[in-house]
């Protein structure tokens, strides 16, 4: 996609950032794996994305100008990433906790609304959905191994949350920029419990990610060289 991110302070009046980073987060990529930016990218393929960091003293000032729906994620003692991806009357808003680098809120205006089901990460409000992310809710690949023998890629999955946690979705870009989803609703992890995650998939893998389906705000990534039994030259 065209679209670069633009990284603008909120006490600053503009900063641009070209590479898209901070504390060692690219949020252009972050945002852009979220399931619910996607579809929206895929519905708005020209929408321009912009992130505006408000730090804890402009929260508190500005409460008010917080999405509604979004307040009881949002603390006043912390700082936030708010990144808008808009266009024409469309626009997908994620509230990203600076320093836990992890999604808290995600507000959707305009569009269409696919089902009409209440879950407890989502409401759907006429042609507004809001999905909030649990709090407190964490989880860690703690390692990953790809065994060239059997073509199996095992996941380390850790619960380093406050709460246990059932389903998990892993997401595996290839190479060729290739995406499998991988969903698994029965798994079941407990605080500080480590589950094993084993996927059938060839070697030429360019990046894993984990994302909890009941706290959809609990997620992790790896890149290729962070797992066990491949090598670091690319095949694609």
């Amino acid at each position: 996609m065209k679209a670069k991110i633009l990284i603008l302070s909120a006490l600053i009046i503009i900063v641009l950032v070209s590479s898209g980073c901070t504390n060692n987060v690219n949020l252009d990529q972050f945002v852009k794996q979220l399931p619910e930016v996607q579809a929206f990218l895929k519905e708005n393929p020209n929408a321009e994305i912009a992130a505006v960091l408000w730090n804890k003293d402009y929260i508190k000032a500005n409460i008010d100008k917080i999405e509604q729906s979004c307040l009881p994620a949002i603390e006043n003692d912390k700082s936030y990433y708010r990144v808008s991806i808009k266009e024409s009357d469309n626009e997908i808003i994620t509230w990203i906790d600076e320093k836990e680098n992890k999604a808290v809120c995600i507000y959707r205006k305009g569009g269409t609304v696919q089902n009409n089901t209440t879950q407890e990460n989502e409401t759907m409000i006429g042609h507004e959905t809001i999905i909030q992310f649990c709090s407190k809710a964490q989880l860690f690949i703690q390692n990953a191994y790809y065994n060239t023998t059997t073509n199996e890629l095992t996941i380390a999955t850790f619960n380093t949350g406050e709460r246990p946690l059932t389903g998990i979705s892993v997401r595996i870009t290839y190479q060729n920029e290739t995406i499998r989803n991988f969903t698994n609703e029965d798994i079941q992890i407990s605080y500080q419990e480590i589950k094993r995650i084993t996927i059938q998939t060839d070697e030429n893998i360019k990046q894993v990610a984990i994302q909890s389906l009941q706290c959809r705000g609990a997620q992790d990534l790896i890149n290729r060289y962070d797992i066990s039994g491949l090598s670091f030259q690319s095949s694609g």
